[in-house]
């Protein structure tokens, strides 16, 4: 499934005041394409995030924030459809056979998907109230 690339509104800023260059140039396609592929986080990743994210959330600015609540909107719909989440470490062998936890999404670990989405959208609704 493929995501259109969103970039936020600051970034898009940042983008148009970069000289001309093969990078700018490549930056401007992605924003014309629906050819990106997003990898979600593991589950120590999404863990550690979920630990994390109150403190981050904070810095961000609404632009930014309503772009990550679509991302880990799609990540948490991912994570409450599917038992296993297998990502590239899997296949290149770096998971041991007994951390089968690495791969298994428990309970905590949804509901921690959960959370973040929450966080996310309450913090929106906190500064769209102050706008």
């Amino acid at each position: 499934e493929r995501i259109k690339m969103q970039i936020p509104q600051y970034i898009d800023r940042q983008i148009d005041k970069m000289r001309e260059s093969k990078k700018k140039q490549a930056w401007q396609q992605l924003k014309e394409t629906d050819d990106v592929y997003v990898i979600i986080p593991t589950i120590d990743s999404l863990n550690f995030r979920k630990e994390h994210h109150k403190g981050n959330m904070r810095m961000k600015t609404l632009d930014a924030l309503k772009y990550s609540s679509s991302y880990y909107h799609y990540v948490n719909d991912i994570y409450q459809k599917y038992d296993y989440i297998l990502n590239n470490d899997f296949y290149e062998s770096v998971i041991h056979p007994n951390e089968y936890d690495a791969i298994y999404v428990t309970k905590k670990t949804r509901k921690n998907a959960n959370k973040i989405c929450e966080g996310i959208d309450k913090r929106i609704e906190e500064l769209e109230k102050k706008n």
